[in-house]
């Protein structure tokens, strides 16, 4: 075997249930999430970014108004529980 497919098979042995609510995303060292994810970037961060230039990139003062915080919360809790997230395809 390749050192490649050791890597890939480590980490497809050592991911979790995605309904394991101890998957976190948010409060967890940045080392142990990509190596958790065997990536280099965490998922939510590559998602995020392709949302933002994919929807956003004409939107003047797109991060200049806070989002509301309780919605922030609220959907980091819902990220922390493993469970899958969509961002609208225009805001």
């Amino acid at each position: 075997m390749t050192t490649h497919t050791n890597v890939w098979l480590f980490c497809w042995q050592q991911r979790a249930p995605q309904d394991d609510p101890k998957v976190k995303v948010f409060h967890v060292p940045l080392e142990k999430l990509v190596q958790r994810e065997c990536r280099r970037v965490p998922r939510l961060v590559v998602y995020c970014c392709n949302w933002v230039i994919n929807n956003m990139l004409e939107t003047q003062g797109v991060f200049r108004l806070s989002a509301i915080k309780s919605e922030i919360d609220e959907t980091k809790v819902y990220l922390d529980k493993g469970k899958q997230f969509t961002l609208p395809e225009k805001w």
